[in-house]
């Protein structure tokens, strides 16, 4: 243990010790360096190691001089705690939370108890302080406030003793700040505040046209998180669009330095590849092997700056004041996204040509609101669709160089069903470190397989590649269109995988549940942990019918709807009367905890009822399930979506939609719970029955397999008392274990007839737009004559 009482710092690299007690290819711990400038971050963390105890740091030339606190922070005048020097960590340290893997130096589970500022009390340098054996210091944190003081008691052993002191630290003593703030600009006008914990950003509404109207301003779209970075007095904390924490630590140091503090950024973390494009799977990735050192963020706007809130002030000015902070920065990972006023369309043209998303164009003059805005929209460049690689063909006068790719995606009978070529988009060097990496098959994995033509001179591949593709548009033949590659992994980078603090502890978590994909029981737990709180909106409170596959999908599997035996109290019983007067306690769960623990017990699919626990008999949500026939085509099942939205719209419902995990499509009504069961499925009845009447070719309200061919059901019964409908963001007991999941109505089509996989969904829901997120606002009254 290094003695730093009674010699100077060596003149060597401080964090030598630390560097040489751990791992940096097993831990994520960073590997950091001493940081250039003074700051002064004081941070608290909770070290769940072979024994629990607490780290206090405090920045100092750089670095973070480190104490171990077996029994905890002095909280109060009058205690004494036992604090061991330890080395000096980095300051990247600071923001480190997470798990040190067992086998390592200092092994378990990190998070952080309190940060904030620190500064030296007296006039004596902290370096003579220390070496005299006593560090007087205030600390503003935010479980931490007052004088402290370190006082070393056993100089051999390095051992301390923390403790609270009365205040005695005088008022004229000077409190360093992180950084210089920037002269005062002219849209800092308005009353200083402490900046919300919270902020929703500002959401855009897609459009098919780029504007070209004089007043807009317009951004390239780009492909990584959205991401609010709050900067305060103690350093930089990020939350993404859902208010989740979320750590870049490198980022936050770096941003720390440039940016004034009480200042709230918006912006986008991304990962850029070789060509300079940013690339969502490599910020997913890097995040999954907790390597975000590539990680850069994009700063668009500026919500509040320096205390003072400039959401009304115009856009245009919380940019330039934005640029203004960013112009003094050198360093690339933290960069300002530039706009371009007038007309976007050419700026549009651009990023297709060079494989981006597409732009977001905004008004000059909008004011920041925290709402989907028509002030902001967004134009995407094609359409995307995520693929597995089934195929290939060499490149021309090539023997070691794939020259385009077959592709597919699985339906929910876990078919691969073939969608055509994808040969632009690739690099030379990519071409080749493919060639190198498929793994041969000799039959093509696709079923049906494709045609003659397509399967010249193919060589079939096991499917271990998923591919994003961008397209413009679905043949006739219901084959990709223009399809181009913009990014290519192995299929293992797209597991989900178990947070080392799981909400709820799982048992047996690498049991394989689907042996088609290799999915396990730890990443159910892990997907359900990922969108439990999406899911609950439409989950929760309800009571829920399961399907459980304890030991997988190719084993038993059961419905039950009664509460089982061992489940804990996050889960709860409502007493519903069935049909024949008997009485029984029905599930529902209103937290992560309780959907966990029915995870634990096995449950893989959820299916919701259409009203309330505490208002069972009147529904507040109506599902129409649209079930094609085996021959019908996924167009023309997305046609009838649309048509019977007309239908229910022309009534005034505002309906929303969801894919199953198979080859149907749910309609979604959200109602006033004003009318019974009864009354309600008659409606349902009514108007499945009136439209199968009117288009007899397209439509049937039975449920008669036989006769279903060449048509559709349109199934109203989900809507009758004690009726279920897979909810929304639950997995389905199939091959590759498919989601049930929300979508927008204008990419229905874009879908295809294939499965959404539940790496896709928990991407969607942590980077995309919320296609739900005006549901309330989407619940109407009954009308007044029910037809």
């Amino acid at each position: 243990m290094a003695d730093h009482t009674d010699q100077e710092r060596e003149p060597g690299d401080p964090l030598t010790e630390y560097r040489q007690k751990r791992s940096f290819d097993v831990t994520s711990e960073p590997a950091g360096t001493v940081a250039q400038g003074q700051g002064n971050l004081y941070v608290v963390q909770e070290h769940h190691a072979r024994r629990l105890h607490w780290d206090l740091r405090l920045e100092y030339k750089g670095v973070l001089l480190s104490w171990a606190v077996p029994k905890g922070p002095p909280e109060r005048h009058g205690l004494r705690r036992l604090a061991v020097k330890v080395e000096d960590h980095p300051l990247e340290y600071a923001t480190f939370v997470g798990e040190i893997p067992k086998g390592n130096y200092g092994a378990g589970h990190v998070h952080r108890w309190d940060m904030g500022t620190w500064r030296p009390i007296g006039e004596d340098e902290v370096e003579t302080q220390l070496r005299a054996g006593k560090l007087e210091f205030v600390i503003e944190g935010e479980r931490m406030k007052g004088d402290f003081v370190l006082v070393l008691t056993d100089k051999e052993k390095d051992e301390w003793l923390w403790m609270k002191m009365k205040t005695k630290s005088h008022k004229e003593t000077p409190k360093p700040k992180p950084v210089e703030p920037p002269p005062p600009s002219p849209v800092l006008t308005g009353p200083k505040q402490r900046i919300p914990d919270e902020l929703e950003p500002m959401l855009c509404t897609r459009v098919d046209q780029v504007p070209s109207a004089e007043g807009w301003v317009h951004e390239i779209k780009w492909d990584g998180y959205r991401v609010l970075a709050f900067v305060k007095e103690w350093g930089v904390e990020f939350k993404t669009r859902n208010g989740l924490p979320i750590y870049f630590s490198k980022l936050a140091n770096l941003m720390a330095r440039v940016l004034p503090p009480d200042s709230i950024i918006d912006g986008e973390v991304v990962v850029f590849d070789e060509k300079g494009v940013s690339r969502f799977p490599l910020l997913q990735r890097a995040l999954a092997e907790k390597k975000t050192d590539p990680a850069c963020f994009i700063a668009f706007d500026l919500p509040f700056a320096q205390g003072v809130d400039i959401r009304q002030k115009p856009l245009v000015e919380r940019k330039a004041l934005l640029q203004e902070w960013l112009a003094v920065n050198q360093d690339p990972k933290l960069r300002y996204s530039a706009h371009h006023a007038g007309d976007g369309r050419p700026l549009f043209s651009r990023a297709c040509e060079i494989g981006l998303e597409g732009i977001i164009s905004k008004k000059g003059e909008s004011a920041y609101r925290s709402v989907r805005s028509p002030e902001w929209v967004k134009v995407r460049c094609e359409k995307k669709i995520e693929v597995w690689v089934g195929g290939f063909m060499l490149m021309a006068n090539s023997t070691d160089m794939v020259g385009s790719i077959l592709v597919g995606t699985r339906g929910a009978d876990g078919r691969l069903q073939y969608l055509g070529k994808v040969g632009s988009g690739f690099s030379e060097a990519l071409r080749r470190k493919l060639f190198k990496e498929f793994r041969r098959r000799e039959r093509p994995p696709f079923d049906p397989e494709p045609g003659s033509m397509e399967s010249k001179d193919a060589v079939w591949v096991e499917t271990t590649h998923l591919a994003q593709v961008q397209f413009l548009d679905w043949s006739g033949e219901g084959l990709l269109r223009q399809a181009k590659l913009v990014g290519i992994e192995r299929s293992q980078t797209h597991r989900l995988q178990l947070p080392s603090n799981p909400i709820v502890k799982i048992s047996n978590p690498d049991r394989i549940i689907d042996p088609s994909s290799g999915h396990t029981k730890g990443e159910v737990a892990a997907y359900y942990q990922a969108v439990a709180k999406q899911m609950l909106r439409f989950v929760g409170n309800r009571p829920i019918s399961m399907v459980r596959a304890p030991e997988g999908i190719t084993e038993a599997t059961f419905f039950q709807k009664h509460r089982m035996a061992g489940l804990p109290d996050s889960v709860h019983s409502v007493t519903v009367k069935e049909s024949d007067e008997k009485e029984e306690p029905y599930v529902y769960v209103d937290s992560a905890e309780g959907l966990l623990a029915l995870v634990q017990m096995g449950v893989l699919e959820f299916h919701s009822w259409g009203s309330q626990a505490d208002d069972l008999e009147r529904p507040d949500v109506l599902v129409f399930d649209l079930d094609p026939g085996d021959d019908v085509e996924w167009r023309r099942v997305v046609e009838a979506a649309h048509h019977v939205r007309g239908a229910l719209q022309a009534l005034g419902f505002e309906p929303l939609t969801k894919v199953t995990g198979g080859k149907g499509i749910h309609l979604v009504v959200p109602v006033d719970p004003s009318l019974e069961w009864p009354e309600a499925k008659a409606f349902c009845e009514n108007f499945a029955k009136n439209l199968s009447a009117r288009d007899p070719k397209r439509y049937l309200a039975k449920l008669s397999k036989a006769a279903r061919q060449g048509r559709i059901l349109i199934d109203y019964l989900r809507n009758g008392r004690g009726a279920t409908a897979v909810a929304p963001y639950s997995l389905r007991a199939r091959p590759n274990l498919p989601v049930a999941l929300p979508v927008d109505w204008d990419e229905l089509g874009v879908l295809g007839p294939g499965a959404i996989t539940p790496s896709e969904a928990v991407r969607r829901v942590e980077e995309a737009d919320d296609p739900w997120a005006d549901y309330e606002k989407c619940r109407r009254p009954w009308p007044a004559n029910l037809p």
